[in-house]
């Protein structure tokens, strides 16, 4: 199983458990990449299934998607709108960006890009980071700001304060992935568990 670091928080730890106790002579080996790295590892087999963010279009590939997730803005916690009890996108023109490179993640990417050209700014991007533990140490150390999903203020961080944006706020969209013409019934018994988790409400908000 493939997975972006951000799927981690509420996503696998719950298919996971259910698999397990389901198929406990199962071995499961997990692989924490990037968008891109994951699909060109679905698309040569070395990986059965993978927890992506969308979109992504591949012809080769099934996408369901699990889960749709609010994004929130990290702030260094001495940065001015820190103090502020509600802060708009338009107030972080002239920030710099803390993302992964566009080649890991062309989606979210181009998510950020447009949500600052809708808010009448140009994205001007700080430092590029392909692990999101990095781009929060970042925002700690006053580099810039940067958009991560809602679970990620689960994990806290030192010197990080997270602000949420006002309705409608964007979202990103996780879903999992898998080869269309894969036969393994490992892997549909899995996408079985993915289905039921995510059908039971503890996921799809």
């Amino acid at each position: 199983i493939g997975f972006l670091g951000s799927a981690t928080y509420s996503l696998l730890p719950a298919f996971l458990k259910v698999f397990r106790d389901r198929f406990p002579g199962v071995e499961i080996e997990l692989h924490e990449m990037k968008t891109s790295e994951l699909i060109q590892s679905l698309r040569q087999r070395r990986v059965h299934a993978g927890l992506l963010r969308l979109p992504v279009r591949d012809d080769l590939l099934s996408f369901e998607p699990i889960l749709e997730e609010t994004l929130v803005v990290a702030l260094p916690e001495h940065h001015p709108l820190a103090e502020k009890q509600h802060i708009a996108f338009g107030d972080l023109a002239g920030e710099a960006f803390l993302l992964p490179p566009r080649q890991l993640a062309p989606g979210f990417y181009d998510q950020v890009a447009g949500l600052c050209r809708r808010a009448g700014f140009s994205l001007r991007v700080g430092a590029e980071a392909s692990q999101l533990q990095t781009i929060l140490n970042l925002v700690a150390a006053g580099m810039g700001v940067a958009l991560v999903a809602e679970s990620v203020t689960q994990m806290g961080g030192h010197g990080v304060v997270f602000k949420r944006l006002p309705e409608p706020a964007p979202t990103i969209e996780i879903a999992v992935a898998w080869c269309r013409d894969d036969p393994s019934e490992i892997l549909h018994a899995f996408l079985q568990v993915v289905r039921e988790t995510v059908h039971q409400g503890a996921l799809m908000k």
